[in-house]
C-alpha cells in the first residue's frame, strides 16, 4: 500500500472514531439532562436536615444543589447516597456510561461548604 493510501485510511478511520465519541457524547449530554429535568421536576425536596433546590446538567455532570439548613452529617448523606447510586440499577447505568453528579452543599447562608463528584470510580473506592 503506497504512503498516501495509508494516510488515507488513517485520516478516514479517525474521522470515523470522531463521530463515534461525538454521538456518545452528545448522548451523555441529552442523558444529563433528562435526569437533571427529571429531578427538577420534585423540588425542593427535603432530606433530614438537607433541601435538594437545584439540579442542572452541564455537559455529561449533573449538578445537585443543597441547602444545610441544620447539623446534617454530609459526610455520613454522602457516604450513604454513594452507595445508593452505585447499587441502583438505572443509576449505576449511567455512571458506567460516563456521567457524574456533582453535590454542592451550601449553609443556611448559602455559603458553599462543600463539594463532591459521585462517579464510577466512587464505586470501586468505598
Amino acid at each position: 500500500m503506497s504512503t498516501n493510501k495509508r494516510l488515507i485510511t488513517i485520516l478516514m478511520t479517525s474521522m470515523l472514531i470522531g463521530c463515534i465519541s461525538n454521538k456518545e457524547s452528545d448522548q451523555l449530554i441529552m442523558l444529563a439532562d433528562y435526569r437533571s429535568s427529571v429531578i427538577s421536576s420534585v423540588l425542593p425536596m427535603k432530606m433530614q436536615n438537607l433541601t435538594l433546590v437545584q439540579a442542572k446538567a452541564d455537559l455529561n455532570v449533573i449538578r445537585l444543589v443543597f441547602i444545610n439548613y441544620g447539623e446534617a452529617n454530609i459526610s455520613g448523606f454522602l457516604k450513604k447516597v454513594t452507595q445508593q447510586y452505585c447499587q441502583d440499577i438505572e443509576i449505576r447505568n449511567l455512571l458506567e456510561k460516563g456521567l457524574f453528579y456533582k453535590m454542592v452543599f451550601l449553609n443556611a447562608k448559602k455559603q458553599k461548604e462543600n463539594e463532591v463528584v459521585i462517579s464510577l470510580q466512587s464505586c470501586t473506592h468505598k
